[in-house]
C-alpha cells in the first residue's frame, strides 16, 4: 500500500469520528481541503461542509446521520451479527485480528467501529487488510445506501469509505469516483 493510500484511509478514519473542535478546526484550514482534495475528493466536500457549519451543527449531523436509524450505525459488527450471542465472539475475533496483525486499540474503542476499521486498514499488513475487507465490505456499502437515504453532510464520505472498503487492500484513489456531488 502506497503512503497516499494509507493517508487517505487515515484521513477517512478521522473524518468519521464524532465531531470535536480539534476535528472541526481541522477541516477549516485551507490547506487540509486541499490535501484531501488531491487523496479523495469525497472528503474534500465533506471536510468543507462540515467546516461550514459551527460544532452544535456538525454534531447534530453526525447524530442524524449515524445515531438516528440502526442501519447507519458505524458498529459493523452489529449490522452482521445483530444483538445475539454471536455478536461478542465477533468483536473478539476482531480483537484477535488486530492483535495478530501487531495494531492495539485505544481502550475504550469498540473493534468494531469503522472509523477504527479505517485506521487499521491503513497500517495493516495485506493478509489483514483482505481479511477485514471480506467480512465488512459489504456492510460498509450497506451503511453508506442507508445514509444516502437521509441526504446529509457524511453522504459523499460515506461512499468513498464503502468503495475503500470494498476494495480491501487495492488502492482508495482507484476507489473514488469520477465526479464529485456537492
Amino acid at each position: 500500500m502506497t503512503e497516499e493510500q494509507c493517508l487517505a484511509l487515515t484521513a477517512l478514519s478521522a473524518l468519521l469520528r464524532y465531531p470535536d473542535e480539534q476535528l472541526h478546526n481541522f477541516v477549516r484550514e485551507d490547506d487540509t481541503v486541499h490535501m484531501l482534495a488531491e487523496l479523495c475528493p469525497e472528503a474534500a466536500v465533506f471536510a468543507q461542509a462540515l467546516g461550514a457549519t459551527d460544532i452544535v451543527t456538525a454534531q447534530q449531523a453526525y447524530v442524524q446521520a449515524f445515531d438516528m436509524d440502526a442501519g447507519c450505525s458505524l458498529h459493523l459488527a452489529w449490522h452482521v451479527y445483530g444483538d445475539s450471542p454471536c455478536l461478542g465472539r465477533g468483536l473478539a475475533a476482531l480483537l484477535e485480528l488486530y492483535s495478530d496483525a501487531g495494531f492495539q486499540p485505544l481502550p475504550g474503542e469498540t473493534p468494531d467501529s469503522l472509523p477504527l476499521m479505517l485506521q487499521f486498514m491503513a497500517q495493516a499488513p495485506a493478509w489483514a487488510r483482505e481479511i477485514l475487507s471480506g467480512k465488512f465490505a459489504p456492510v460498509a456499502e450497506k451503511v453508506a445506501e442507508n445514509t444516502a437515504k437521509h441526504d446529509t453532510i457524511y453522504t459523499p464520505l460515506m461512499r468513498a469509505v464503502a468503495r475503500c472498503m470494498v476494495m480491501g487492500a487495492a488502492s482508495p484513489e482507484n476507489a473514488i469516483s469520477e465526479e464529485v456531488q456537492a
